[in-house]
Formats: C-alpha cells, sequence, structure tokens
C-alpha cells in the first residue's frame, strides 16, 4: 500500500505543477517570477508581522506569537483549500481509471488528501518562515526547538486541510444529491464567504480584545485550537512530551478521517458524475445564430458550469459590490481609514485603487484555453477564425468585470465617495484596463497551456498561466499605489497618467495577441 500511495501521490503532484512538461526555458521564467513575488510577499509579511510581534513584546505575551502565527496561517490554508478540496478530492477525471484498478479506496483518497496538505503547507510556509525569523531573532530558543519546528511546520496543515475537506464533503454531498450540481455548489460557496466576510470584518475587535485579556486568549487556545496549545505549551517548559501529544493527535485525526471518508468515497463520486434528463421534450423552432453568439453561448454555459472557475474569479468583483454597499452607511473619512493603515488616501483615490485591484484580479482569459481540455481539438477544427475565439473568451471577461465595477462605481458616486465627473473618468480607465487584462490573461494561457489536467481546480487555481495572470497585475497595482502615494497627485493627474499607462498596454498586448498568439493558439495540440 505504501508503495501504491507514494505512486499516486508522486504522479498527483507531476499532474498537478506539469514538472516533466515544463521546458527549461518557461521553467527559468517561473523560477524568476515566482522568487520575485514570493519575496515581495514575504517581505510585505515580515514587516507585519513584526509589527505584530512588536505589539505583543509590549503587553509582555511575546511567547504568544507562534501560536497566534499559526491560527493565522491556519485560515489562510482553510481558506484557500475550501474551494479547491470537493474538485481534488472528487472531480478528477481519472476516477473511473483509478477506481477500476485493484488499488484500495483509502489509498487513492489518501494519495488526494496528501496533495492538499501539500498545498497547505507551502501556503503555511510563507507565513511561519518570516515569523519564525522575527522569534528567533529576538528570543533565544534551544536545541530542541530547532529539532521540533521542522515536525511543528509538517504536521500544522493537517487539521486545516481535514476541515476543508469535511466542507468539500458536505458539498459534494449535497450537490450529488441535487439535479443542479453547479447552482447547489455556488450557494454553498456563496454562504461560505457571507459568514468569512462577517468574521473578517469582527477580526481587528476580536485582536485588540484578546491582547488586552490573556487569559481570554490562553481559554481560546486551549479549549478551540488545543493542537496549537499544545505548541505554546512546549514554547514555554521545552516539554517534548507535549509535541508528542500534538504528533498523535493529527496522525490519529488524520487515520480516522481517511478511514470514515473512505467508505463513501466510491458512491459520492458516482452520484456527482451521474447526470439527470428531463424526461419531457417539446418541439420548438429552431434559432439560427451567429457563429460569435454561438461561441458567446459557449463559453458563458462552460464558464457557468464550473463553481470553483465562477469563485476563483469573480470573488474580487462580488467584495467590490459589497464595499460599494457599505460605503452608504460609512462617511468616506471613516471608511478610508479603515481600509488604510500606512498610507494616507483620498476617498476618490481608494476607490480607484480598489478598482484597479479588483479588475486586475478578475481574469477568466488565463484559464480559458485549457479549460477546454479534452474539446480543445474540436474548436480547433470548427470553421471559425481564431480572433474570433480570442474575442469570445474576452467577452466572458468583460461580461463578469464591467457591469459589476461600473455598478458599484455608480454606487460609490451615490454614497460621495467619488464625483459624477470622475465616475466617467474610472469607467473609462475600468473599461480600458479590462481590455488589456483580457489580452494579458490569453497571453498567458497560450504561454503556459495545461491541457491534460485531472480537474477544474488545477487549471484554474494551481497553473502557471492562473499563478502569473493574478500575480503580475497585482504587483503592477501595489507599485501603482505605492509610486502615486509618494507623488501626492491631484486626481486628474493620476487618472491621466494610468490611463496613458493602461492605453500603452493594451495596445502592445493586442499585438501580442493577435499575432504571436494567434501562431501559438495553432501550435497547441
Amino acid at each position: 500500500m505504501k508503495n501504491k500511495l507514494f505512486i499516486l501521490f508522486k504522479n498527483n503532484l507531476i499532474n498537478t505543477y506539469q514538472v516533466k512538461k515544463t521546458t527549461p526555458k518557461k521553467l527559468i521564467l517561473i523560477i524568476v517570477v515566482g522568487l520575485y513575488i514570493l519575496g515581495s510577499l514575504i517581505g510585505s509579511l515580515y514587516m507585519f508581522l513584526k509589527t505584530m510581534f512588536d505589539t505583543l513584546l509590549t503587553s509582555g505575551i511575546a511567547d504568544y506569537f507562534i501560536p497566534i502565527l499559526m491560527i493565522i496561517a491556519t485560515i489562510f490554508s482553510f481558506f484557500f483549500t475550501i474551494f479547491s478540496a470537493k474538485s481534488v478530492l472528487f472531480d478528477s477525471k481519472d476516477n473511473n481509471l483509478l477506481l477500476s484498478l485493484p488499488i484500495k479506496r483509502s489509498t487513492i483518497f489518501t494519495s488526494r488528501l496528501l496533495v492538499l496538505i501539500f498545498m497547505n503547507f507551502l501556503i503555511n510556509l510563507l507565513f511561519m518562515i518570516p515569523g519564525l525569523c522575527i522569534y528567533i531573532k529576538n528570543i533565544s530558543c534551544t536545541i530542541i526547538f530547532y529539532i521540533m519546528i521542522p515536525i511543528i511546520l509538517i504536521l500544522l496543515p493537517v487539521i486545516p486541510t481535514i476541515l476543508a475537506s469535511l466542507f468539500g464533503y458536505v458539498v459534494a454531498k449535497i450537490t450529488a444529491l441535487s439535479k443542479r450540481k453547479n447552482i447547489v455548489e455556488i450557494i454553498c460557496y456563496i454562504l461560505f464567504i457571507g459568514i468569512y466576510l462577517f468574521f473578517i470584518t469582527k477580526a481587528k475587535n476580536l485582536l485588540f480584545l484578546l491582547t488586552d485579556n490573556v487569559l481570554l486568549l490562553n481559554n481560546i487556545i486551549k479549549y478551540i485550537g488545543y493542537p496549537i496549545y499544545l505548541i505554546e505549551k512546549f514554547l514555554v517548559t521545552n516539554n517534548i512530551i507535549y509535541i508528542g501529544i500534538y504528533i498523535i493527535i493529527n496522525l490519529s485525526l488524520f487515520t480516522l478521517f481517511v478511514l470514515i471518508l473512505s467508505k463513501k468515497y466510491f458512491s459520492i463520486i458516482s452520484r456527482l458524475s451521474s447526470h439527470s434528463k428531463k424526461g419531457v421534450y417539446k418541439e420548438k423552432q429552431l434559432i439560427s445564430k451567429s457563429k460569435r453568439e454561438a461561441l458567446n453561448i459557449k463559453e458563458i454555459k462552460r464558464y457557468f458550469s464550473s463553481a470553483i472557475y465562477v469563485f476563483n474569479t469573480a470573488f474580487g468583483v462580488i467584495f467590490f459590490l459589497i464595499g460599494s454597499v457599505a460605503s452608504i452607511f460609512y462617511k468616506p473619512d471613516v471608511l478610508t481609514k479603515l481600509v488604510s493603515t500606512n498610507i494616507e488616501l483620498d476617498s476618490y483615490s481608494l476607490v480607484l485603487y480598489f478598482m484597479l485591484m479588483v479588475v486586475g484580479f478578475t481574469m477568466t482569459t488565463n484559464s480559458s484555453i485549457s479549460i477546454e481540455r479534452n474539446n480543445f481539438w474540436i474548436l480547433k477544427m470548427l470553421p471559425i477564425e481564431t480572433k474570433d475565439i480570442f474575442a469570445s473568451k474576452k467577452h466572458v471577461n468583460r461580461l463578469v468585470t464591467l457591469p459589476a465595477v461600473i455598478l458599484g462605481l455608480i454606487i460609490f458616486t451615490i454614497s460621495s465617495y467619488i464625483t459624477p465627473l470622475q465616475l466617467l473618468i474610472l469607467v473609462v480607465i475600468c473599461i480600458i484596463y479590462n481590455l488589456f487584462i483580457c489580452n494579458f490573461g490569453l497571453i498567458c494561457n497560450l504561454l503556459f497551456p495545461k491541457m491534460d489536467a485531472i480537474n477544474d481546480t488545477i487549471i484554474v487555481k494551481q497553473s502557471a498561466a492562473s499563478f502569473v495572470g493574478i500575480m503580475v497585475p497585482l504587483v503592477f497595482t501595489i507599485i501603482i499605489i505605492g509610486v502615486l502615494s509618494t507623488l501626492n497627485l491631484s486626481f486628474q493627474n493620476m487618472a491621466l497618467i494610468i490611463l496613458a499607462f493602461v492605453i500603452v498596454l493594451w495596445i502592445i498586448s493586442n499585438r501580442v495577441l493577435y499575432t504571436w498568439g494567434i501562431k501559438k493558439f495553432k501550435e497547441i495540440a
């Protein structure tokens, strides 16, 4: 079993990250871009965690820094896994092959669960590396600490992965019983996001409450996050018995979870792969559509047929609408102080930067070619020009982004965050920037195609195209915010600079997409 488990786990990682199929040039590009982005993220987290450590040190509770850091890492890993757990565990396209082989279902399930744990381990490192550097630099640590910390880090993602997988199991169980599987799945994710946003809004007040009340903080860690409480006791006493209990709890929960879920694994996969059809057929008049209309309808249906595709790309515009509605109840100075801590922002600057971030994040095109997978050859064989295919894929991005963002801008205008003239300028910037984002996403997907992924989650969340397509606009927006904030420009000058910049980007990306991009599209097998 161990040999089969290792082989399945290794193959899942290879298929997820396409290790063998990445050419040396692409690998170098991915490493360079990845190191730059990871360096920027770790640097930003270091500054944030240093401030948090200094606050705890001043309050005399620096021993709680590592436990609080682990809680933050656990929450983030849980959130990032919640939307991929169902797809990774139950929706792989190789289910029929694997379940027909002489391999135990528990082995298949364990191998996929280990992939999720590995992903969460990498997410945890983003927080733990800078946090541990701060802790080691300011607190004298024993040899036992250095020996045990790798074990702690390896087991840290186990419990959040199990919790996220339980949520994925519940979603899979509910959707398996419904005829409208995608709609039910989307509703479940909307409910989760609502609960998550509620707790996020209360997080700041909760943090102040916990730092002022050490007894309450200790009780929460002890009775809600007992494994993390064991880590805190180990840091104080250097007693490895606490680490032993920590290891036993994690391994026991992992084993118990695998034993219970593997028994229902086959039935859930069977129900999810089933399709129901209505038995009543009515004769209707056929309506002819143009090629462009048919392509647009096909792309829209494909987009909304994947819940993970929708939520990974539409979360930003949902958050933008929520923020715009919140502006009706909060005055501009209150909301800007709530959002901006280190940078002083006017209300129009806040809306401008918020809009740039959301438009950059709402990128459907960086997965739109890979999402075709086995149907890609059919698309290439159709008597349709490549530029029309590109246009239909960009149409989905515009449909998801522009109506929601423009509606949000109108609400910001009603709440007096921006003037009607600023509204018009922001709408123009939004449209031009969206045109660039559509082109850039397609270029990323053509540069890093992933046509044999086992599920949509790998394409949408874990491919090189999705990584570059999201991180480059993020870095671009951060640079824009940093540079323009230091120049202290008026809104008109700031808007003109950004508008000129995005127009240049759009022209360049348009040229690249319709020359190199068309050739590359025809080369993809």
